[in-house]
């Protein structure tokens, strides 16, 4: 193969495989997870390139991937509905010992579980690696994930269990109010209102509580009225919300409609019915109605103090209220029936859409492989071409030079006569180089190129004339060595001895240059002649 070609050819392989090598899978995942924290969304598209196909078999790539993906789709906010591959990565982490890994991959498990409505499994996954984990700093987020899927689940009592854990395990102020005010909403809902007024009170001393009317204290204060209206203070609740309400602006409408539905509230338990009526027809009912929660709570309000008015359930509470709530009910329902089918169809799709791009690749590939393989091939019958041409170029030249000493007049060497019979064979040669015009050169180049097949010397005569001329060289050696040496070898011999040269005996013989060093090797093998020896004199002897 050229040369020139085979680096072409090596150039356009290298081409093809270094995007496959510089992006492979474990470098994907890698660069997905070096981004996942601060650009999940940059991650997810990294991470969907990925054919489940190229990580299937190969556990620590399929656990990498899994934990990587779980965690962009966290972070996102989205559903880990699709995150199947995380028990995977759970088990690969707990056989290699890694705590770390083997928690967050367990910690977004329960999160796939419970976004699958296995809610239990979800917090018996949680519990059971509080028994095994002692390190505060893991346990500290192993916390955080069941208080979330409890109070997701409204089981306030396990909420409130891990909202103490983590009061009483950090010291940073931002977070002891943060998880303050989680206990006391926990401790309020389920039941223990006085526990919750009682802690209320102990933050309002404390050192982490917020300057009065930022909004941090804000939101304190509207969970702490509510644990004192649980407690039965409903003066103290009225007269702390109030002081809210008017020095802490709310952020947006519907957060000012749930403090006055919440005033309302603490105004109708303090007895104060009058003023519960005008906070609530203060209230743009427009506002409310797309929210069922919101729009059920007022109902139940005003229905309470029609009730103590006349002693009459009105009609919005028994039925449009519960109507409300079962539509929102089912259109929540379908809403994620209708977001589970579109995950998996659009996973069908990925999935369909990775085999299409392979299929695609296999096709490019293959005709580039094709296009290689004919170009190759192509070039190298131009090599060839080439190659035979620059051959019967120097063949031609050859002959022309034989028949031009051929043509010198008083040469008497015996040589010189050989040259002369044998070229005399030559016939149309010798006219051919007597007018070495270029169509002449042309025709000459092309009958020492090809044969009819009987050659361009008559050997036996040749053979004949060697005897004449040399004292019967060619019947002593084939006597001496009969069956020893094959036509082409016995050719070579014959010439040399005649006194042609390598590059005459290439043209008569019409054997490569190649060829005829090969057999003359094969001679010296035969009669055992050491490489620096002229095997011609021990012919000679």
């Amino acid at each position: 193969m050229p040369l020139g070609f085979r680096n072409l050819l090596l150039s356009l392989l290298a081409a093809l495989c270094l995007p496959s090598c510089s992006d492979s899978t474990p470098g994907r995942v890698a660069t997905a997870g070096r981004l996942v924290a601060a650009n999940p969304d940059s991650a997810l598209v990294i991470l969907n390139h990925i054919s489940y196909n190229d990580i299937k078999d190969n556990e620590e790539q399929t656990a990498a991937f899994a934990l990587v993906r779980a965690l962009a789709n966290n972070a996102l906010n989205r559903s880990l509905l699709t995150d199947t591959l995380l028990p995977r990565a759970v088990a690969y982490y707990s056989h290699r010992q890694d705590t770390a890994r083997w928690v967050l991959a367990s910690r977004l498990l329960a999160g796939h579980r419970y976004s699958t409505g296995r809610t239990q499994e979800a917090v018996a996954g949680i519990d059971s690696l509080l028994e095994k984990i002692t390190a505060p700093d893991l346990r500290w987020d192993i916390h955080i994930n069941r208080l979330e899927l409890a109070l997701r689940e409204q089981d306030y009592s396990t909420a409130a269990t891990d909202a103490r854990w983590l009061l009483d395990h950090t010291t940073k102020p931002e977070d002891q109010l943060h998880y303050a005010d989680a206990l006391l909403g926990t401790l309020y809902l389920s039941g223990r209102s006085a526990e919750a007024a009682a802690l209320g009170d102990s933050v309002l001393t404390s050192d982490f509580l917020p300057a009065r009317y930022t909004p941090e204290w804000g939101d304190f204060v509207n969970d702490y009225a509510y644990a004192l209206q649980g407690n039965g203070r409903y003066t103290e609740a009225v007269a702390i919300m109030a002081d809210m309400m008017a020095h802490t602006p709310a952020a947006h409408e519907m957060e000012q409609t749930s403090r006055l539905l919440s005033m309302a509230e603490f105004q109708l338990n303090a007895g104060n019915r009058a003023e519960a009526k005008r906070v609530l027809a203060s209230i743009d009912e427009t506002l409310v109605k797309p929210y069922p929660e919101v729009y059920i709570k007022m109902a139940l309000l005003k229905s309470a103090l029609e009730y103590s008015d006349n002693g009459v359930l009105s009609a919005d509470v028994m039925q449009n209220a519960p109507k409300r709530a079962g539509q929102a009910y089912s259109l929540a329902l379908n809403d994620r029936r209708t977001a589970i089918e579109n995950i998996y169809a659009l996973d069908r799709e990925k999935s369909e859409l990775t085999l299409q791009r392979q299929r695609l690749w296999i096709i490019i590939l293959s005709l580039v492989a094709l296009s290689l393989i004919i170009a190759g091939g192509a070039a190298a019958a131009v090599f060839r071409r080439r190659q035979r041409l620059v051959a019967a170029e120097e063949r031609a030249e050859t002959l022309a030079a034989m028949l031009r000493d051929a043509e010198r007049p008083g040469v008497d060497d015996k040589s010189e006569t050989v040259r002369r019979l044998i070229l005399r064979q030559l016939g149309i040669l010798k006219k051919f180089a007597g007018a070495p015009t270029a169509q002449n050169q042309d025709a000459l180049r092309k009958i020492s190129e090809t044969s009819d097949g009987s050659g361009l010397v008559d050997w036996q005569s040749l053979y004949s004339m060697i005897d004449e001329l040399y004292g019967g060289f060619h019947s002593k050696v084939a006597a001496r060595y009969p069956g020893l040496f094959n036509e082409k070898e016995l050719q070579i011999i014959m010439l040399m001895k005649a006194g042609f040269s390598t590059k005459e005996i290439c043209v008569l013989s019409e054997q490569s240059a190649n060829t005829v060093y090969v057999r003359k090797s094969s001679i010296r093998k035969k009669l055992a002649t050491p490489p620096t020896a002229d095997f011609m004199a021990i012919l000679g002897d």
